[in-house]
């Protein structure tokens, strides 16, 4: 004896199937638009640390004009002045260079040291590197207490 299905349950199969389609697409679509948003947020980060990255370019030009335009000068100690007057316009100056934070993006800068050698009248890129805020702070951070008397040993 066989037994035939009859239209309802076949119908319920279908029903079945088209849901369980449906849900498989609303998944697919859900991941497919949150990886668009990923997408699109990369690359506004990418196009802001190149946008920080030519601004960096230009500060080493900046820096590198300062040093061929008062390269004119013999005399070391009024060169030293002049670049020195020059270069603090621009960015912070440090006994061991100068250095400039660039903006990235929120919580992000673009931290470009260079070291300055004014006897010799050059320059190199010391650091180039993203920091975030965090590191930031790390930076700034003050001496912690050795735990000596007024700090005098």
């Amino acid at each position: 004896m066989r037994r035939r299905m009859s239209a309802g349950c076949s119908c319920l199969l279908l029903i079945f199937a088209v849901m369980i389609m449906g849900i498989f697409g609303m998944f697919v679509w859900d991941e497919s638009r949150g990886e668009e948003e990923m997408a699109k947020s990369t690359g506004e980060a990418v196009r802001q640390y190149y946008k920080a990255d030519g601004a960096g370019e230009e500060f080493v030009a900046f820096v590198d004009r300062i040093f061929q335009e008062a390269d004119w000068m013999d005399d070391p100690e009024e060169w030293k002045r002049q670049v020195t007057r020059e270069l603090k316009s621009k960015g912070q100056v440090e006994p061991e260079g100068v250095s400039a934070k660039i903006p990235i993006q929120e919580g992000k800068v673009l931290l470009v040291e260079l070291h300055t050698d004014l006897e010799e009248r050059t320059f190199s890129v010391k650091t180039w590197k993203v920091l975030t805020e965090e590191e930031q702070r790390e930076e700034k951070r003050m001496e912690v207490w050795d735990g000596s008397l007024f700090g005098l040993e």
